[in-house]
């Protein structure tokens, strides 16, 4: 994916989650889009052992992502923050997918 082809943080990260889901064998669970206060997207999945939220700001390019245990509900991966631009966003979704491949159970 070509990140500064794509306009905003929350197209960047809609794009990935529709191209990542279905190979990280994730069932869509939730989105909300809004635009006030700021333009937010928040999805959700469920994987076979956890709970993935996403929250992506396009101020800053913020980017929040939440793994929890679905079974015990424990903090699996947190993340977030600014990204500062389309490369920083591209980066800590590469990160996120880098550690789902390590992760026992992470899918």
């Amino acid at each position: 994916m070509n990140a500064a082809a794509i306009a905003t943080a929350r197209a960047q990260v809609s794009a990935w989650l529709e191209a990542n889901s279905d190979q990280l064998g994730w069932n869509h669970v939730a989105t909300n889009s809004v635009e006030m206060p700021a333009a937010t997207l928040t999805a959700t999945y469920q994987g076979a052992h956890n709970l993935v939220n996403v929250t992506v700001w396009d101020h800053a390019f913020c980017l929040d992502i939440l793994v929890l245990d679905s079974r015990t509900g424990v903090q699996l991966y947190s993340v977030g923050g600014s990204c500062e631009d389309a490369i920083g966003l591209s980066n800590r979704l590469s990160e996120f997918k880098r550690w789902l491949a390590k992760a026992p159970d992470a899918a």
